[in-house]
């Protein structure tokens, strides 16, 4: 079943089948350990010891020195700096790719195209208003991280 939905490029379905097959997952909110190896269990402590790890990975430090690329003043590139049109909204928004999470305001693909024929001008308003403040909004500076463990010790945050 899993090749025959590999076939037709069901990535879904092979997900799904695959899960089926492996079974229980493993609990990937246990115990961790800090930086000195010592093993954190209390829910608080986690938070932090991971909150410590994604600062220090990714949060790096500038390099020291920066590439010296000289300037083209022969090169001129024609960049629009208008705000977006309906129809780059419209195809940027067919672009999105379906079936994939839907970020904290719990909005989908699938719902941003359904909407397209209903609400196109509320999304050019919306999106015009960005553009002329120079803006972005609050809600899309956060993300979720999720802990994807390779295999080895879940307990190493670097694992």
């Amino acid at each position: 079943m899993a090749e025959e939905a590999a076939k037709r490029g069901d990535s879904r379905a092979v997900y799904k089948i695959t899960n089926e097959i492996i079974g229980k997952r493993r609990n990937l909110n246990g115990p961790v350990k800090d930086g000195n190896g010592k093993t954190v269990t209390a829910p608080d402590e986690i938070s932090e010891v991971w909150a410590q790890h994604f600062e220090k990975v990714l949060n790096r430090p500038s390099p020291p020195n920066t590439a010296d690329i000289p300037t083209t003043p022969f090169l001129e590139l024609q960049i629009n700096t208008e705000e977006p049109s309906t129809e780059e909204l419209v195809q940027a928004a067919r672009k999105l790719k379906n079936g994939r999470a839907p970020g904290s305001d719990r909005i989908s693909a699938e719902m941003i195209k359904a909407s397209l024929g209903a609400c196109i001008t509320v999304w050019i308003t919306f999106f015009a208003c960005i553009w002329k403040s120079e803006q972005v909004p609050e809600e899309w500076r956060k993300s979720t991280l999720v802990k994807l463990f390779k295999k080895g010790d879940a307990a190493k945050c670097d694992n």
